[in-house]
């Protein structure tokens, strides 16, 4: 009982004092850990060889049975005294001294998000017995109300983020504060499923209410949000999050008129990352946000939201060779089929045609096949056999040829005159 009263008392101080713990999929290691975007960094398989924060401050989740140290979690302790630009992450106070009770970072770190997954998921049955003290006399078993690890013993607001945001907690100094891109300045600015949860733990932190948080939210964050997210429409979505709005290179304490229709129209669609948002679909509902008129993006300036994905489709059909390429296979072979049943029938025609002996070696029978029509050709009593004659295989009739010049010693202009007379 006494223990557990203990945990509960450490978890109210911890919340009154900013803290929060910050967990990615997002495993990387870093060479140069004091910026925010190191283009040195690679990617890791494994939880424990993430270098990007302070090594004890860290707990390793598992994300199921199967796939284990998936999740790399950090504890941190937001430090707001002093100016805007001096404010930074911090290790916990007292946090060396946990284990003389019984308990870890690592532990406080899993029951936090062991909480966090139960309260956001709909499984808080789990730990409603571990609300009040009362409860515990009818609770689970003393080993349960006593585990640190347990879900509900602990509830420091988690960022759950798909970037990793991560950086050091020790060697801060006075050059860091006019380093706007230092990653000591890491705030939880883009939590949850496309930002749906930063809110939330804005709100946990009590940052919502701080006398700073007009430069959280038009300076850090942007800063933040602009190095680490590429994708333009997922940057849009992380600032209406936020509630802020760039207009002319400045950010706004305002949300743009568009956010809350495209929030709603993702997520009735049942997205939940940015990667479920084709190209073409980003192209589209980008000129619709930013209201462009000319270029590319008028067609759909004026057209609902809800109208992109139908957009998208037809302007993937048009960016996509490999389809196009396909529909013209289809025509041609329509068109060789037809062309293969006239030339059969003009066969036909030439075997039962007797041979003409006319001065004029080209009959005009290709200047009539070309005249002829499905409709006309079954007219009773016309016989287009006789008049279908196969056409070159570019479609274009034969040239006939002009009459011979007439003989005379010199051509001159009444030569010449009759000629052009003849053709």
């Amino acid at each position: 009982m006494t223990k557990n009263m203990y945990f509960k008392t450490l978890n109210a101080a911890m919340r009154s004092q900013k803290h929060f713990i910050s967990c990615t999929t997002d495993l990387l290691r870093k060479v140069s850990k004091h910026k925010i975007v190191d283009k040195q960094a690679v990617s890791v398989p494994a939880c424990l060889a993430d270098n990007t924060g302070p090594e004890h401050l860290r707990a390793c989740i598992p994300v199921s049975p199967t796939v284990r140290n998936e999740t790399v979690c950090y504890l941190y302790r937001w430090v707001d005294r002093g100016m805007a630009p001096s404010h930074h992450v911090e290790e916990p106070w007292g946090w060396e001294q946990l284990q003389n009770f019984d308990a870890s970072v690592e532990d406080i770190i899993k029951s936090s998000f062991l909480t966090h997954r139960h309260t956001y998921g709909g499984e808080s049955d789990a730990f409603d017995s571990l609300s009040s003290a009362p409860s515990l006399s009818w609770g689970p078993s003393a080993e349960f109300i006593t585990d640190p690890t347990t879900p509900g013993m602990f509830s420091i607001p988690v960022c759950n983020t798909p970037y990793n945001w991560n950086g050091p907690t020790h060697g801060y100094s006075y050059n860091d504060d006019t380093n706007l891109w230092s990653s000591r300045k890491s705030l939880p600015c883009y939590c949850g499923s496309l930002g749906n949860e930063t809110q939330m733990v804005w709100a946990a932190m009590r940052l919502d209410i701080s006398g700073k948080r007009r430069e959280y939210m038009t300076m850090l964050c942007p800063r933040q949000i602009d190095n680490k997210i590429r994708n333009p429409l997922e940057r849009y979505v992380a600032k209406c999050r936020l509630g802020i709005k760039k207009k002319a290179g400045i950010n706004f304490m305002k949300q743009d008129h568009l956010c809350d229709v495209l929030i709603d129209e993702l997520e009735a669609r049942g997205i939940e990352e940015i990667g479920q948002v084709s190209k073409e679909e980003t192209e589209v509902l980008m000129c619709k946000v930013h209201q462009k008129s000319g270029g590319k993006c008028s067609k759909y300036r004026d057209t609902p939201i809800s109208e992109a994905w139908r957009e998208a489709e037809e302007l993937r059909a048009r960016n996509d060779p490999g389809e196009v390429e396909e529909e013209v296979e289809g025509e041609c072979e329509e068109v060789g089929g037809f062309e293969e049943a006239v030339n059969a029938e003009a066969a036909d025609a030439e075997k039962s045609q007797s041979t003409d002996t006319q001065e004029s070696p080209e009959p005009e029978a290709a200047h009539a096949a070309e005249s002829i029509t499905p409709t006309a050709a079954k007219e009773p009593g016309v016989d287009y056999r006789a008049l279908i004659k196969p056409a070159p295989r570019g479609g274009n009739p034969p040239a006939r040829k002009p009459p011979p010049i007439p003989a005379t010693t010199t051509p001159g202009k009444k030569a010449e005159k009759a000629y052009l007379v003849g053709t």
